[in-house]
């Protein structure tokens, strides 16, 4: 047994606080990436009320957040919506395909701005120096 605030704990207990607070912190992770991926891609929705929900398209799949609640809900191809608000494995595999989703398009975007730019810099520059004043 082991004391937290002069409460008694046993193993499972803390597990479960344990597992409590990090599905409640990758809930919290994903609402923000959720955040960051509709600015960045232009996808889904935010609406910005007092309950800051988020609808936001992936595969064939919707992904409903509210960050005033901390309710995360999985609508599948089904139109089956999955209550994910209890499910750490769930959660964590679905933030994990997120991250990885989000770094991809990021990776892609820099690289095309990278190839982008050459092209349009590399360019020949001409200019008529007959035009320029001379020291």
């Amino acid at each position: 047994m082991k004391k937290k605030n002069g409460a008694e704990f046993g193993e499972s207990e803390i597990q479960i606080l344990q597992e409590s607070r990090e599905l409640g912190e990758l809930k919290y992770k994903i609402h923000e990436l959720l955040k960051k991926l509709i600015v960045k891609t232009e996808l889904g929705e935010l609406e910005e009320g007092w309950a800051d929900d988020i609808n936001f398209d992936i595969g064939a799949c919707t992904i409903y957040s509210c960050g005033y609640y901390s309710q995360l809900t999985l609508t599948d191809e089904d139109g089956e919506e999955h209550e994910l608000d209890r499910d750490l494995g769930a959660v964590r595999e679905l933030y994990r395909e997120l991250k990885r989703r989000a770094e991809e398009f990021d990776y892609l975007i820099q690289n095309r701005s990278l190839k982008t730019a050459v092209k349009v810099f590399e360019k020949p520059f001409h200019i008529k120096l007959e035009n320029l004043a001379r020291k």
